[in-house]
């Protein structure tokens, strides 16, 4: 017996160990032993139609997609002309910040500076992070810091970020524009408030 929606009710045999009508269709969400299995696929008979497309979860179309736009999404961090990877020397060359994907975000940029142009005191003792409020982070050395963290690629510039002056002790929120072949304009704010500086890479330059 069939109803409107074409869900097979099978007469359950004697001795089968079952009583009444058994709903084929509950297979998927209830217990099915292996009689019931039996019974509903006599009842159905030989079929070549193709799987229901809606009793199919589509597992691989979802994947593929998600994968995709990971790995779109990826390329803007590493590959393509918004590509920053390389280290720069911050205006008036006291440093260099080398830039590139964020450990725990690659498709963010992130910057840790590498050298210093005066990496000790007159003491020799080499210089450390003395400025910053945190006292637990006073001690922590300049070579190494982490100064640039969390921009994000908007199709026109490096937005969202922040940068760390270890000079004062201060994060500020920060924008990264490429001004031409080996040039960055570096631009810091506070509120209304904001200071910009241009970095420079002599390997990308002209």
């Amino acid at each position: 017996m069939r109803s409107g929606l074409g869900r097979a009710k099978t007469p359950i045999k004697a001795g089968s160990g079952q009583t009444g009508l058994t709903d084929c269709r509950l297979r998927k969400r209830d217990a099915f032993n292996a009689n019931t299995a039996a019974l509903c696929s006599a009842a159905r008979g030989p079929t070549n139609a193709p799987p229901n497309p809606w009793e199919e979860p589509m597992r691989i179309p979802v994947i593929a997609a998600l994968g995709g736009a990971f790995l779109s999404t990826f390329a803007v961090a590493a590959g393509s002309p918004a590509d920053l990877s390389a280290q720069w020397l911050t205006e008036g060359g006291k440093s260099r910040v080398e830039i590139g994907a964020c450990p725990n975000a690659p498709t963010q940029l992130c910057g840790k500076i590498v050298w210093l142009r005066e990496p000790t005191n007159p003491d020799g003792s080499p210089k450390v992070d003395k400025e910053n409020s945190d006292e637990t982070l006073k001690k922590r050395p300049i070579l190494g810091l982490q100064m640039l963290r969390g921009f994000k690629w908007d199709g026109e510039k490096w937005d969202d970020g922040y940068i760390y002056n270890p000079e004062d002790g201060k994060e500020y929120d920060s924008v990264i524009r490429i001004k031409g072949p080996g040039e960055l304009e570096v631009k810091g704010c506070v509120l209304f408030i904001c200071k910009r500086q241009a970095w420079t890479d002599p390997k990308k330059g002209s």
